[in-house]
């Protein structure tokens, strides 16, 4: 998947930021348990651990994006965009399972920070599909 020169930094930024906020939405400690989701506190609760193991698997998978987006970048690899795709995409279905999950468990919003890094995963993984549509139809 060769990407738009113009929009790749774009990408790479907002897995980046999006990978920052997610460990800071980890690491926050304004969880209802009063604690970090994966601290002592927090960490006694099935529904904390189940959220917190998903919200951490996202942010290493959009990380893991960002990597392939990088790679894109610097080498040109059209198959790096794939998997910068399957990544962020995969990071978007775990953070939307963390957040309904947690939504279901606790009947309340979960901190700000973990719902604007999922925004942003989901936003970055639909841009990459769109890129992709875009690649398929230039080149057929």
């Amino acid at each position: 998947m060769a990407f738009n020169k113009d929009r790749r930094l774009a990408y790479l930024i907002i897995a980046l930021v999006a990978t920052l906020l997610f460990m800071v939405a980890i690491g926050y400690n304004g969880w209802q348990c009063g604690d970090s989701i994966l601290g002592p506190k927090c960490i006694r609760y099935k529904a904390y651990q189940t959220t917190g193991a998903l919200l951490l698997t996202a942010g290493l998978f959009v990380f893991v994006g960002a990597i392939f987006i990088l790679l894109a970048m610097l080498k040109d690899f059209e198959w790096a965009g794939f998997v910068a795709l399957a990544s962020t995409f995969i990071a978007a279905i775990l953070a939307l399972a963390a957040m309904f999950y947690y939504f279901d468990i606790f009947k309340v919003w979960s901190p700000f920070i973990g719902t604007i890094a999922m925004s942003l995963t989901i936003a970055l993984a639909g841009m990459l599909i769109f890129d992709l549509i875009h690649q398929t139809k230039r080149s057929t």
